[in-house]
């Protein structure tokens, strides 16, 4: 019976653990300037196979003003832009980072 209840937790806690790969995909060339404005635009939800998870881009996009947050207070997403085109295309405020998330 022991032998069991041992076989039975040990499957329980090596089965529940979970690897996660992350890559970066660019090194930075340069460090952040504190104080310095950004914004931030809102990608597309994210989707696994035929299911889309509503409000992920949203959410990741919040995310990315949050980490932004402890560095500057000003921060700005935009929720109709996917890409920097759209964001650069408003030409009446000036950024000094140009943020675009992807998922």
């Amino acid at each position: 019976m022991r032998l069991i209840s041992l076989v039975i937790f040990a499957a329980m806690i090596f089965g529940c653990a979970a690897t996660y790969k992350q890559d970066t995909l660019t090194e930075p060339s340069a460090k952040l300037v504190r104080g310095k404005s950004v914004v931030i635009s809102t990608p597309s939800n994210g989707f696994y196979e035929n299911k889309e998870y509503k409000a992920s881009g949203r959410m990741t996009a919040l995310a990315f003003r949050a980490a932004f947050a402890r560095f500057t207070n000003s921060t700005t997403v935009v929720p109709h832009c996917k890409d920097l085109m759209c964001l650069m295309r408003d030409r009446s405020v000036s950024y000094d980072y140009y943020v675009i998330p992807e998922i």
